[in-house]
Formats: C-alpha cells, structure tokens, sequence
C-alpha cells in the first residue's frame, strides 16, 4: 500500500510540474526561440506534440494538482521536495 501512495505522490509531483513548466515556458514567451516559432510549434517540439488546448488545460491545473489531498511539497529554496509522514516501504 505505501508504494501505491509513493507512486501516486510522484505522478502528482510529475503533474503540476509539467503545468508550472508549461506555464513558464507561455508567460515569458521561451516558446519564441528565434522570434519565429508559434505556440504549436514549441509544444510539438518539445512537448511531444500536445495541444494548445490541452497544454493550457494544464497551465490551469498545475495550482490544483500541487495542492491536492495527499500531496505534501515544500519549498526549498528555488525548487520543491516532497515531506513524508514517515518511514517509506
């Protein structure tokens, strides 16, 4: 049971990242590169081809994500760590 629960953290982890990423990568325009690429261009590039839409539907829950029951993250400096509970199995 622990491993499932430790799996489930790191696909959480793993979600709200890829969201904070995206969102990053959109807000500050990185997709742009030379000034010539789109938005669709960058995600197919270096996003395995996703949507904009479904980049964006991430973009909107990547806050959700990292809050969700079950999911401890604390900040350490300029990145995030997971806080167990306790002994891992």
């Amino acid at each position: 049971m622990a491993t499932l629960r430790w799996d489930h953290d790191h696909h959480q982890a793993a979600k709200w990242m890829r969201g904070k990423a995206l969102d990053a990568a959109f807000r500050r325009r990185l997709f742009r590169g030379d000034g010539q690429h789109t938005r669709q261009q960058y995600l197919d590039d270096e996003w395995d081809g996703i949507s904009e839409s479904a980049a964006y539907l991430e973009i909107k829950e990547w806050p959700l994500a990292r809050r969700s029951p079950g999911s401890q993250w604390r900040r350490f400096g300029d990145s995030w760590q997971p806080v167990f509970p306790g002994p891992r199995t």
